[in-house]
């Protein structure tokens, strides 16, 4: 029989470190995916076609402007009006005005929240 020596020691932990880390960051991506909160604005963002013309996590359209960390450039009191009135932010875009009730309001901006949380900064 062959010694396991110290180099498969070394794989061993590597190993054990990778998938420590796999949990932890698919444990922190589960539990953000459990609210049902942010999970229907994450339908709302699919069932409207938003990345139609916005990109999230670098697929989608590119006539507006990407949402990954748009709360970081923008407060939330701007996004829910972009949301309710996106004229009242800017005249002359083409952002449709969408018949949102409160409530998808409240889901879009928590998946926008979620998006700054999961995503890791560029550097």
């Amino acid at each position: 029989r062959m010694s396991r020596g110290v180099g498969a020691s070394r794989k061993s932990a590597g190993g054990s470190l990778a998938i420590l880390l796999a949990w932890a960051l698919f444990g922190a991506y589960s539990a953000a995916e459990a609210d049902p909160v942010e999970k229907r604005g994450q339908v709302l963002v699919r069932s409207l076609g938003c990345q139609g013309c916005h990109r999230i996590d670098g697929q989608g359209g590119q006539l507006g402007p990407e949402l990954d960390r748009v709360l970081e450039r923008r407060d939330e009191a701007w996004v829910r009006e972009k949301l309710r009135n996106p004229r009242a932010t800017n005249p002359v875009t083409v952002m449709p005005a969408l018949p949102l009730s409160d409530d998808d309001i409240d889901a879009l901006v928590e998946f926008l929240r979620g998006l700054d949380v999961m995503r890791p900064r560029p550097d």
